[in-house]
């Protein structure tokens, strides 16, 4: 438990292989393509937040996920497909946010970020300073800033493609997206498994 730098040196917690790193995108900063403060995605909720109030404030800021802080110093990270299944109205962030969390350093390159979340299969990294959250860099930014699809290791979902909240059906071991799974939840579906 606890937060984890990751990268390819040695002030790195966490020493990831370098990847793919041949590209221009290799060498460039994660700074260029995280989102910052200013960009509206830091957006944080306290430990004890109850987990309905925070979905709703990731709702109202359009984001995926938010850095659990305490004191300003980031204890965790929640996405919203940890909130699946549904939590009990008294449940809170702690007991659904990830408390093991690797973060990277504003000076990481997107090389780092992308072997990070390729062999530790996290789909988004915070950025950190002095403990405190200062972006957050997602598979989507990396796409978007040229990193080949390979080399984020993003699992898909078999029904509809995407790479957001896909884990394995506990029946057939098969890997669907969230949206998919409440869709065939909501229809009776079975994953379109055979009798």
């Amino acid at each position: 438990m606890g937060i984890h730098r990751v990268g390819f040196g040695p002030a790195a917690d966490v020493r990831v292989a370098a990847g793919c790193t041949e590209g221009a995108w290799a060498g460039r900063a994660v700074s260029s393509a995280a989102h910052g403060d200013d960009a509206g995605a830091i957006v944080a909720v306290a430990p004890d937040t109850p987990c309905s109030a925070a979905e709703q404030r990731a709702r109202t800021h359009g984001v995926r996920h938010l850095f659990v802080v305490d004191e300003g110093k980031l204890v965790g990270v929640m996405c919203r497909c940890d909130l699946y299944p549904e939590p009990d109205p008294r449940d809170e962030v702690a007991t659904r946010m990830a408390s093991d969390v690797y973060v990277l350093d504003p000076a990481a390159t997107l090389a780092e970020a992308a072997a990070a979340m390729r062999s530790l299969g996290v789909g988004c990294l915070p950025v950190v300073r002095d403990e405190r959250p200062v972006g957050l860099v997602t598979r989507g930014d990396l796409r978007r800033a040229g990193v080949p699809e390979p080399a984020l290791g993003a699992h898909r979902c078999l029904e509809c493609g995407s790479v957001h909240g896909v884990r394995p059906d506990a029946h057939s071991g098969l890997e669907y997206c969230l949206d998919c799974i409440d869709l065939f939840s909501a229809l009776g579906n079975d994953y379109g498994e055979g009798d």
